[in-house]
């Protein structure tokens, strides 16, 4: 039986043709799941009454006024989280309770007035910050409890960063010096001392470096309402993490 070399050859050229095209095509499946991880959204977000919430509660004591409002963002999670915290926050704003005798129906005796509001602030490449502002103004107090709780996610964890998290190792006193220097005439002023400063879980980036936010009444009179200390980004390059400094300057 005679062997066609010229049929053998065009036969070989065909299969490493056919294999060569096989290993160039893409890894469409991989390439597309890595650009999905590493594509950062951009967020879309508006503030939106919450839904299901009663907006006042009575009972034979009187009636409580509710104004909640939640964020609808074109990210799932975060919208399920803040609904979740006002939840939790005002519980009776979302049980059904009959209403037990007010002392007239059209002109309830009101006893306090509940307000949360949830805001987008920026967003930072994959960092994202929002502001959950809330007060109570109790009839019986001429002022009403103001506060505001900035909450930062990292998009591509889909979690809530502590400051913590932000930091490297030994960050922590680090920061602190940083902010007494930074801000020692007002801390003077306030009579603390480098030992009683404490960090704040409360915080957010604005353009210049890193703001810390504390409670009315912690280090100023509460009067003066929430007070702010902020470290430019100049003096964190040895206390944020290098990818969190990158994308935050």
């Amino acid at each position: 039986m005679k062997i066609n070399l010229f049929k053998i050859a065009e036969i070989y050229a065909v299969l490493l043709l056919t294999v060569g095209v096989l290993g160039c095509q893409p890894q469409s499946s991989s390439v597309a799941t890595l650009a999905q991880t590493d594509r950062v959204v951009q967020i879309e977000a508006k503030t939106v009454p919450i839904k299901g919430a009663a907006k006042v509660v009575c009972e034979i004591e009187g009636c409580v006024r509710f104004d909640l409002q939640t964020v609808d963002s074109n990210i799932d999670w975060i919208n399920q989280y803040f609904i979740e915290r006002i939840q939790h926050t005002e519980p009776v704003a979302f049980t059904k309770i009959t209403q037990k005798n007010p002392k007239k129906a059209d002109e309830p005796h009101y006893l306090d007035q509940r307000f949360i509001k949830v805001e987008f602030i920026g967003q930072h490449a994959y960092l994202a910050t929002f502001a959950l502002k809330s007060s109570n103004l109790a009839r019986s107090k001429n002022a009403s409890l103001k506060h505001v709780e900035y909450i930062n996610f990292d998009l591509k964890q889909r979690k809530r960063l502590a400051l913590s998290q932000l930091l490297l190792n030994g960050g922590e006193q680090k920061l602190l010096n940083a902010m007494y220097q930074a801000n020692t005439q007002w801390l003077n002023t306030q009579g603390i001392q480098p030992q009683q400063l404490k960090l704040s879980d409360n915080y957010y980036f604005d353009t210049t470096g890193l703001v810390m936010v504390y409670p009315a009444g912690e280090l100023a009179p509460a009067a003066t309402g929430m007070p702010e200390l902020k470290v430019s980004y100049v003096d964190l390059k040895e206390v944020i993490q290098p990818e969190y400094l990158a994308i935050l300057q």
